[in-house]
């Protein structure tokens, strides 16, 4: 997602429409690596980037649910750069449960592009690694899926879009190739009568 200097979100075949004016815009950061760890109750992001050119900032975005994003921080860019540069970011105040995290990187013209979204889960009252890996871009595997009697992956609006009946009879293995790019809600429902919802991150 790119914006020009109005605000306006205009991609047309990788060329940016910025108005009266088209031009080729190249991507000015090279994101190759950003995940979040826990340690207590503080969320430690991470993330590196190769090539660097005209940046001027990380924004730090949270959402619970993948729609609504707040921005909670914001680091300094290096602005140019061609070698490995490494950034830290540390949330002490997540909420409670499920916690998505991604990146606005904007350049010196304001024109931004996001980050994949990464997620980590502060709650004491199950484990956070139900799920792994997560995110994930073809399969998930289930913790304890002897356990879990029946799995439902749907939208952020509710829609089904994956339902098994006899999962603890499998591997616990869940193929998520065919699902697009994007926030998902997995629901299951154990044997004991227990249901928990969790949220996973479908990525490139």
């Amino acid at each position: 997602m790119i914006t020009d200097l109005d605000g306006q979100e205009r991609i047309i075949e990788g060329t940016v429409n910025m108005g009266a004016y088209e031009y080729n815009v190249p991507l000015s950061v090279t994101l190759v690596k950003f995940e979040v760890s826990k340690e207590g109750q503080t969320a430690h992001l991470k993330w590196s980037t190769t090539d660097e050119t005209n940046s001027n900032r990380f924004e730090i975005e949270r959402s619970h649910n993948g729609r609504t994003w707040n921005k909670i921080g914001m680091v300094k860019a290096y602005n140019e750069s061609r070698v490995l540069r490494d950034y830290r970011y540390a949330d002490c105040t997540p909420d409670r449960g499920e916690n998505l995290y991604r990146l606005r990187m904007v350049d010196k013209d304001g024109i931004f592009a996001y980050s994949h979204i990464v997620i980590i889960e502060f709650d004491g009252n199950s484990p956070d690694v139900f799920i792994y890996p997560n995110p994930s871009e073809d399969k998930i595997s289930i913790r304890d899926y002897a356990n879990v009697k029946e799995l439902i992956i749907s939208d952020l609006n509710g829609r089904p879009l994956y339902h098994s009946k006899s999962f603890s009879q499998g591997n616990g293995i869940v193929e998520i190739k065919s699902l697009a790019q994007g926030v998902y809600i997995i629901k299951l429902k154990h044997v004991n009568g227990k249901v928990l919802s969790h949220k996973i991150v479908v990525s490139e």
